[in-house]
């Protein structure tokens, strides 16, 4: 029987004022009323095929709104990394964002990435990968940028997402010094609600460990929008 909130998640505005009707009639309650409608919408092909035809719709619809942001986002990252470059010329430092989505939450995981070389080299990454939560798919985008990073020969490194939980954690674990190399001396293992965040925390900071600079910042949903549209195409290339 799908949950309450399964079926709010994937009812039309429409559906959703035939179930307060029929609430406010006194004839079902709020979880049987919103059921009885979305049931008589599915008609003979049943509950099941309506929720998974509305969850489709919802991916595209999510992935379509983030590649009409990439233009504006891509124009950014430009401008970000010309500033970078200029600034940092005589360095090594390269640049790089992450992004990981769950559709639903737990289910499919795309993860996306960028990496901006010094001189204005970009490499992108665009992956599935096992299905899981928000916060699994998060650090898998991080561990895909630092991993990349790593295989470049990359030891100085900016990076920018918009996980707190990945950002946060890892940046607190490092007690707030600058570089996350020194965790290894420094470390606390935060507590996390299940042993795969646990695994996952502790690779990236192995992974982190490995960079002479290693520099994580946190950016809102809206200014990450290349590495969100990478992660949803690798979604939606699996439907």
């Amino acid at each position: 029987m799908p949950t309450h909130d399964l079926l709010l998640s994937i009812a039309f505005k429409a559906e959703l004022k035939q179930s307060r009707r029929l609430i406010k009639a006194g004839e079902f309650t709020e979880e049987s009323a919103l059921q009885r409608v979305l049931q008589k919408q599915a008609g003979e092909a049943g509950l099941d095929v309506l929720i998974q035809q509305r969850q489709v719709i919802g991916q595209k619809r999510i992935a379509a709104s983030a590649l009409r942001q990439q233009q504006k986002s891509e124009n950014t990252l430009r401008r970000q990394a010309s500033a970078s470059v200029d600034a940092m010329a005589y360095c090594r430092t390269w640049q790089a964002w992450f992004d990981g989505s769950a559709h639903p939450n737990p289910g499919k995981i795309g993860i996306g990435g960028v990496l901006i070389s010094p001189d204005g080299q970009r490499i992108e990454i665009s992956r599935r990968m096992p299905d899981g939560d928000n916060n699994e798919a998060e650090f898998h985008a991080l561990q895909s940028v630092l991993l990349r990073a790593l295989e470049l020969g990359v030891d100085q490194l900016r990076v920018w997402g918009d996980s707190r939980v990945v950002i946060d954690t890892i940046n607190n674990a490092a007690h707030g010094i600058e570089s996350v190399a020194m965790q290894k001396q420094n470390s606390t293992v935060p507590h996390f609600p299940s042993s795969i965040l646990q695994t996952l925390f502790l690779q990236s900071v192995a992974l982190a460990s490995q960079f002479r600079e290693l520099r994580l910042h946190w950016i809102p949903r809206e200014r990450n929008a290349i590495a969100d549209a990478l992660s949803q195409a690798a979604i939606l290339k699996s439907i």
